[in-house]
């Protein structure tokens, strides 16, 4: 190949390239910051262009007859600006949908055909417009408009309801209630069991297990709590200790209770009664976990205590986001 033939395929590529630097070609509408410009003239020596502000109209600048319209407001852009940016369609005008009148929705508000095809978004905006017209224009036909819907909602919240049931029925890991069941006698039945699993979990561990109440002499709900806890401590057999931010009181019954203020700011305590769990660790470390602020009886504390516990003790029974796949496996 000679010297010349190469120059010129050579000079060809660069203008190739140089005229598709943008795909850009007169007569085109882009947008450009937010605004549609008619290209009208594309500059490949200097790398610019013309615009002008797109007026659905080609040929409004093409000739200066526009009088002091011509070249109104057009700018000259590099190339580089539009190098990414190929042409926009035109958005087309959307059919504006007709608005349908307060007498005719009333109307279609008793019409159970016409409801029952709305989407749920449709629905949920002309109940809210029924409501509105029913409120503020409280007529005979417009409230029973108003009631008509309402009951719609009703008998489609109640066919909802019996498919989640049927469904859940099928597949019992979603039954929420599978062990609790749907009865007084099942629940008695369900929390008499319950009961007896959270005493044994609690007595099978209570050599490690111990309640530090945070208490104050004067203070008329850590007289009430201190009777409570010698309930705790009898049926559970865990030892309960009561520390005093300034004295004792006069009948602590078997807690034994001592005065330390430094405790209170150590575990940062900053209401009395405040009852704390500590677990002794594998390693003989304790662990400190709150089961109660302010009046807590004693079915409450006991089920929060076995909360922590069984899940100190059987970790993979604990709600956490380290078990979230397993227990949603199990249906938890």
């Amino acid at each position: 190949m000679t010297k010349v033939k190469f120059l010129s395929i050579l000079l060809f590529v660069f203008m190739f390239f140089e005229y598709s630097y943008a795909d850009i070609q007169k007569g085109e509408v882009i947008n450009y910051n937010n605004k549609q410009w008619l290209v009208m003239q594309v500059n490949n020596d200097n790398k610019t262009v013309l615009l002008c502000p797109y007026y659905q109209y080609n040929k409004f600048f093409d000739s200066s007859k526009w009088g002091w319209f011509y070249n109104e407001k057009c700018i000259t852009k590099p190339l580089d600006a539009f190098q990414e940016k190929k042409q926009q369609p035109v958005p087309q005008p959307q059919p504006q949908t007709k608005k349908l009148t307060d007498q005719e929705i009333i109307k279609l508000a008793t019409n159970p055909h016409y409801l029952n095809k709305l989407t749920a978004p449709e629905y949920k905006k002309m109940y809210e417009r029924v409501t509105d017209i029913a409120v503020m224009q409280p007529t005979k036909d417009n409230v029973a408009a108003y009631m008509y819907m309402t009951n719609f909602t009703r008998v489609k919240s109640l066919i909802f309801a019996h498919a989640v049931t049927d469904y859940t029925m099928q597949n019992p890991k979603y039954n929420m209630i599978k062990k609790l069941g749907e009865t007084s006698w099942s629940y008695n039945a369900y929390h008499s069991q319950q009961n007896d699993e959270v005493k044994q979990m609690i007595e099978s561990h209570k050599n490690n297990l111990g309640i530090i109440v945070f208490i104050k002499d004067g203070c008329p709900y850590c007289e009430k709590q201190l009777p409570v806890l010698n309930w705790l401590q009898s049926d559970y057999h865990i030892d309960v200790v009561a520390a005093s931010l300034n004295r004792c009181p006069a009948n602590t019954n078997n807690i034994q209770c001592l005065v330390n203020p430094a405790a209170f700011q150590t575990y940062n305590i900053q209401y009395e009664p405040t009852i704390v769990l500590v677990i002794r660790q594998a390693d003989g470390t304790p662990k400190f976990e709150p089961v109660g602020v302010g009046l807590t009886d004693e079915v409450t504390l006991a089920n929060r205590i076995y909360y922590f516990v069984k899940g100190y003790y059987q970790p993979e029974t604990k709600y956490d986001n380290n078990n979230l796949f397993k227990l949603l496996e199990e249906g938890q």
